[in-house]
């Protein structure tokens, strides 16, 4: 993992989801998420954009540069923060136990 979900000082990072009028802040401290349904003063990174393209960068079939530059979001603060948060979750294989014996 990038060295940002290594940090000792906890971060946030705020979507606003445009399509669902949703504002989603990620608390984020030694690779432990948690999501807040509120704005936040905090966030040294706000995103703006659709759950969609929120959805496509998460499962890897876009890339958030990209969309920033075809204009489908809008980020203020640190952007290679958010890029470093994206590049640091697992990406699971699709067909994966839930339960086993």
């Amino acid at each position: 993992a990038p060295n940002l979900m290594r940090r000792e000082d906890p971060f946030v990072i705020q979507f606003n989801f445009t399509d669902t009028d949703e504002t989603i802040a990620l608390h984020i401290n030694r690779s432990v998420i948690v999501p807040r349904d509120a704005a936040s003063d905090e966030a040294i990174a706000s995103l703006t954009l659709t759950r969609d393209i929120f959805d496509r960068i998460l499962l890897g079939e876009a890339e958030l540069q990209s969309q920033v530059v075809v204009g489908n979001l809008s980020a203020e603060g640190d952007i290679r923060a958010v890029a470093d948060f994206f590049q640091s979750l697992d990406q699971p294989d699709f067909w994966f136990n839930v339960v086993t014996p």
